[in-house]
């Protein structure tokens, strides 16, 4: 479904169940709490209102920050990481939503900011919204990855150039190394997208076990090869945590992943390779998020 076939949907329960709710109140209004049945019908009315609402006009607005850490055998100093994942700049996020990220992020403090690719929503999101990136503010530089949507409509190009212009170095298949204060060094790599131009092999070429490697891969999936055994650390984004989920149930949708739901955010382990993914800041198909605000990610390496 397009984007606007779910807002239509959304516009339309909005708008018809609050017409039934004040049809209620107003012509039952003194009956209501006497009746049983009319009382459990304008409560749950209420509720499926207020959920709907909240879900997809207030939390997807609620900028959180999520910390954690990560023992790096051989790091010879603590790193601040901070993870920006699936912004999808598009019908519902625009330039005003990364300018309070790019905010958000400096306030951080990061050594360095890791961008996790999918950054428009298809054909829709308009790249030059991305500028606010010129503002972060890093010790040792930003990095990205592109992910699957930013090749919708041929765009992966596109996006590369506008990113590259802004002051953020992509790396496609690529390693490179980030020299630290007291002279060691951290690989970092990123690899194209799994579902377009990806290349593990030539990502991971001349590294090794006994180097420091973090992998950046927009989706997860990675993981399942068995070339990425110099990865000590892979972060992903993707998934966007299920967008809606429920308490101890987590996702309501399936996540777009062969890991599946078990693997759908946080810290994993999967064959012996650690892997963090992201829930992220944006939203595709309906621009809902229910128990799953964005959030900016830092990771403490020591």
């Amino acid at each position: 479904m397009r984007w606007w076939m779910f807002e239509t949907a959304i516009w339309f329960f909005l708008i018809v169940v609050g017409a039934a709710l004040i049809e209620i109140l107003v012509t039952n209004g003194k009956k209501i709490l006497r009746k049983k049945l009319l009382l459990f019908v304008a409560t749950f009315l209420v509720l499926a209102w207020g959920v709907v609402f909240y879900g997809s006009y207030i939390e997807p607005r609620i900028l959180t920050v999520k910390n954690e850490s990560f023992d790096l055998v051989g790091l010879e100093e603590p790193l601040r990481v901070v993870l920006l994942s699936d912004i999808h700049i598009g019908p519902y996020k625009g330039a005003g939503w990364v300018e309070e990220i790019v905010k958000k992020t400096n306030e951080l403090k990061p050594d360095l900011v890791l961008l996790l690719g999918d950054f428009v929503m298809g054909r829709e999101g308009q790249v030059e919204q991305l500028e606010q990136f010129k503002q972060l503010q890093t010790k040792l530089g930003v990095y990205a990855v592109l992910g699957n949507h930013d090749f919708d409509a041929n765009r992966s190009e596109e996006i590369r150039k506008a990113l590259e212009s802004f002051g953020v170095k992509v790396l496609v298949n690529a390693s490179l190394p980030i020299k630290l204060s007291d002279g060691s060094v951290l690989w970092l790599a990123g690899i194209g997208d799994l579902w377009n131009d990806a290349d593990l092999e030539k990502t991971l070429s001349g590294r090794t076990t006994v180097e420091n490697v973090l992998l950046m891969s927009h989706n997860p999936d990675v993981v399942l090869s068995s070339k990425n055994d110099v990865a000590d650390l892979i972060v992903s984004g993707h998934t966007h945590g299920g967008q809606i989920r429920l308490p101890w149930l987590g996702p309501v949708s399936n996540v777009p992943t062969v890991l599946g739901k078990e693997y759908d955010e946080g810290f994993f382990q999967v064959n012996d390779l650690n892997v963090f993914v992201t829930s992220g800041l944006g939203e595709m198909g309906p621009r809902a998020r229910l128990f799953n605000p964005p959030e900016v990610v830092v990771v403490e390496l020591e």
